[in-house]
């Protein structure tokens, strides 16, 4: 690495504190303590599905003197509407352990998937429809998850940085089953939502074999 790139600050905009339930661990406080040890600027708290932890992030990011980035890694439905209720009898799609190498393909490709999507807010609007967001995911759309659909993030996409997500984004899932027609046609509608300037592929360091 260059020393001009070794200089250039780190930030993490994918990150879930423990307030995503069953799913992350790491305490806020202890998240700042090692951003100050690493000299980052700022810091994302993108937990699955909630903004429980804001507040509390926001303080303890402001206290420490870190840059707090609110966000939330939402629960989307891209295929169906947040109303629907479709029956799923399917293997989930991140058990991807557990799917034959033969299924992975386009003919293959589950419907009714429940993607992850982050979303992180770039000013207070933006932090305004995230709420709105995530309140009506789980007052309208909560079935196995708190979901939005398409047509609910158009809607309030004005203010909003959004990233491809994890392995269980959209256009992921169908690289996964090798459909890259159909990551490609996901990938450009989120672009004509959120426009070139805020919306951003997310690189992962897995660990996983290529």
């Amino acid at each position: 690495m260059s020393e001009s790139a070794a200089s250039q600050p780190f930030v993490h905009l994918h990150c879930h504190t423990d307030y995503s339930l069953l799913d992350g661990c790491a305490k806020v406080d202890r998240y700042m303590q090692r951003c100050k040890e690493l000299g980052m600027p700022a810091l994302a708290m993108t937990d699955h599905g909630n903004l429980f932890g804001a507040i509390n992030f926001y303080k303890a990011a402001k206290k420490a003197g870190i840059k707090p980035l609110i966000g939330c890694e939402i629960y989307l439905v891209y295929d169906h509407k947040q109303s629907d209720r479709p029956k799923r009898d399917r293997q989930r799609s991140d058990d991807i352990d557990d799917i034959p190498e033969d299924e992975l393909g386009p003919d293959n490709y589950p419907k009714f998937q429940i993607h992850h999507k982050t979303i992180l807010a770039q000013n207070f609007t933006g932090y305004q429809n995230l709420v709105k967001l995530v309140s009506d995911a789980h007052v309208n759309g909560l079935y196995y998850r708190p979901r939005t659909d398409m047509e609910r993030l158009a809607a309030h996409a004005e203010g909003l940085i959004a990233l491809s997500g994890c392995l269980n984004g959209v256009a992921s899932q169908h690289l996964l089953y090798n459909d890259y027609e159909g990551a490609r046609k996901a990938t450009a509608q989120m672009v004509d939502i959120f426009g070139k300037e805020r919306y951003f592929i997310e690189v992962h360091n897995h660990g996983m074999r290529g």
